[in-house]
């Protein structure tokens, strides 16, 4: 596999996209859909269950914090 920085941003998307699903399988929601919202230097995936309820998840490298 390539190193992360060597792909395309299509694949980095889909390699993300994988991390988000791998990351929801912790949590307590029945999980429908996940799509792609954005991608600068954090992922943003929109997240809705199966009770329609939406979510987004952030997808940060390690060492990141959320800014206030």
């Amino acid at each position: 596999m390539k190193p992360f920085d060597k792909l395309t941003e299509r694949g980095q998307m889909g390699w993300l996209l994988g991390l988000a699903r791998a990351a929801l399988t912790h949590y307590d929601i029945d999980v429908k859909t996940v799509r792609a919202l954005a991608k600068h230097t954090n992922a943003l995936f929109r997240v809705a269950d199966a009770e329609g309820q939406r979510y987004v998840l952030r997808v940060c490298a390690p060492g990141e914090q959320l800014r206030q």
